[in-house]
């Protein structure tokens, strides 16, 4: 089984048009959802994707961590993720889709290198009120509005409005501690925003600390620092994070032989890559396969 990148553009290749409205150019994407089966095989896509779930279940795995999704319950994935749906009982949902592009020309930071980042990752659904529903409602009825009439001012302002209304309801939604935690000062936040944004481009390429330090014209003392006062952990544990992450991804949803995924990850030997998955899973990548992984 190999795993495929899925985009906007190739989702508006396989979706019904009386469902969904979109720009030709494949940054944004407002649809109905009714069924996920387009994703029983494991995909990245690469975009920001907010679903809130109007009612049914749905059982599945980001990154994979598994989730279930009930009516009133909101998840967002990130460009990058791994999303596979196992199981989509009588669903009835809207989805945004927001390309990193489009979002990156507005200054918005969904992928969010900030409090909002670390909260998706540790948890990507949050359950909302019916309250919170139906202030969320009207941004998919007036973003498909304005999609289809191709008003690009009219489209930017409400996706801008929607990113926020998003932000503030995640954070109402979080757990207190969790708002204390994510409240860093503001150097630090920028160093992890950095630092987070260069893990995402590099961390199959680069695993010395001293690449991203000298990327960001700090020293790696300061740096790991930095990080370690925003986010409570530290860049290694950050770097370690991600790395792992990608090979159990390959482990578990591509039919790439050991040595293919220690390349794929620029280990300079099967060996060391071994020794070095060992170290922070505890098995080897072979046993780790063989034990059905996840």
């Amino acid at each position: 089984m190999v795993y495929s990148t899925i985009s906007i553009a190739d989702l508006i290749q396989r979706i019904t048009p009386d469902d969904a409205a979109y720009f030709p150019n494949g940054k944004v994407l407002v649809t109905r959802v009714e069924g996920l089966s387009l994703f029983v095989n494991p995909v990245k896509l690469s975009a920001v994707t907010a679903l809130v779930c109007i009612s049914g279940e749905i059982d599945g795995r980001i990154n994979l961590k598994k989730y279930h999704v009930v009516e009133n319950d909101m998840f967002i994935c990130l460009p990058g993720d791994m999303l596979q749906i196992h199981s989509a009982d009588n669903v009835q949902a809207y989805a945004v889709l927001l390309s990193s592009d489009y979002l990156n020309e507005m200054h918005i930071d969904l992928n969010v290198r900030t409090d909002t980042y670390m909260a998706v990752r540790n948890n990507a659904v949050t359950s909302l009120s019916r309250e919170d529903i139906m202030e969320l409602a009207p941004y998919f009825t007036l973003l498909q509005k304005y999609l289809r009439k191709n008003n690009p001012q009219i489209v930017r302002g409400l996706v801008q409005a929607l990113a926020h209304t998003i932000i503030a309801l995640r954070k109402e939604h979080m757990p207190e501690k969790n708002v204390e935690d994510y409240a860093r000062e503001t150097r630090a936040q920028q160093i992890f925003d950095r630092f987070i944004y260069l893990l995402d481009s590099y961390h199959t390429k680069e695993r010395c600390l001293k690449f991203y330090a000298g990327k960001m014209a700090l020293t790696t003392k300061y740096m790991s620092l930095m990080i370690k006062a925003y986010s409570g952990k530290s860049a290694l544990e950050w770097l370690n994070e991600y790395v792992i992450m990608e090979a159990r991804l390959l482990l578990d949803y591509t039919d790439l032989t050991v040595q293919e995924i220690s390349y794929r990850l620029n280990f300079p030997t099967q060996s060391a890559f071994g020794k070095y998955f060992r170290q922070q899973v505890g098995v080897s990548p072979k046993s780790y396969r063989l034990a059905g992984g996840r």
